[in-house]
């Protein structure tokens, strides 16, 4: 549905910003992950978010394929909107 796939770019958009806000803290400014779970550095770093991002989006896409495509597109939107504010509270 459009409202699943509008939620999934949400999902995508706010993951990419907050990698993103992360890499460049820790290039340009020096800054250090605070997730240990991400590691330290941008090599593992980057794929472990790659990772997440795609697990986050599989149950969406399950419980939407299960006729819940209000509740995959409420799941999306929240994890989005968590990682957007992630990265706006990484560029302070």
């Amino acid at each position: 549905t459009p409202l699943v796939t509008a939620s999934r770019a949400v999902l995508y958009a706010g993951n990419g910003f907050d990698l993103g806000t992360t890499a460049y803290g820790i290039l340009k400014d020096g800054r250090v992950e605070r997730n240990p779970i991400v590691g330290r550095k941008l090599g593992t770093i980057v794929p472990v978010v790659m990772g997440t991002t795609i697990l986050l989006d599989w149950q969406p896409h399950k419980l939407a394929k299960q006729g819940h495509p209000k509740w995959a597109a409420a799941l999306n939107f929240i994890s989005g909107s968590v990682h957007f504010t992630v990265g706006g509270m990484n560029l302070r």
